[in-house]
């Protein structure tokens, strides 16, 4: 084989490698998410460093192996190693190892969850204790205003009466 044979063969696994590479960094972002929930905009900014990642480093693997001159098989083989992992690979690994992760993480944090549900249910009981006592000091102030009142208004007519 000619060495040119030999250099395209090789610079092809490299791209496919590559392709593989970043479909194995996305598959890591993939279970990241399943693990701990994520809002619109951080996803959005999630994939635009790993989409600036993979170009500079598709960049770099054509810049060394081909002087950065395009060539239709590279880009071929990069897409090929992501189909390929994806059906491969990726389609089964992701669900089980971010269910696998997910119930782990559960584990270890079941002691502190039965903790909060306790203290969560101390808190409900002293908050109705609250506000019953809340409430039935507000009726008893009620009371207590409208007697003062009663009494005020006697006192007020008892000297209007004896300026008379």
């Amino acid at each position: 084989m000619s060495k040119l044979v030999t250099w395209e063969i090789r610079y092809f696994l490299q791209c496919f490698v590559w392709g593989v590479w970043m479909m194995i960094l996305y598959d890591m972002l993939r279970i990241f998410r399943l693990v701990i929930y994520h809002k619109t905009l951080w996803i959005a900014i999630e994939d635009i460093f790993y989409w600036v990642y993979c170009a500079v480093g598709m960049f770099v693997v054509m810049y060394m192996g081909n002087d950065g001159n395009i060539r239709w098989f590279s880009i071929a083989s990069a897409g090929l190693g992501m189909v390929l992992y994806n059906v491969l690979v990726s389609r089964y690994a992701v669900p089980i190892i971010g269910k696998g992760i997910h119930k782990i993480i559960g584990f270890i944090f079941a002691p502190i969850n039965y903790i909060i549900k306790k203290i969560k249910n101390v808190t409900k009981v002293l908050d109705k204790r609250v506000e019953f006592l809340r409430f039935t000091l507000r009726k008893m102030l009620k009371k207590l205003c409208k007697s003062v009142n009663i009494v005020n208004r006697k006192q007020n007519r008892k000297e209007s009466e004896k300026l008379r």
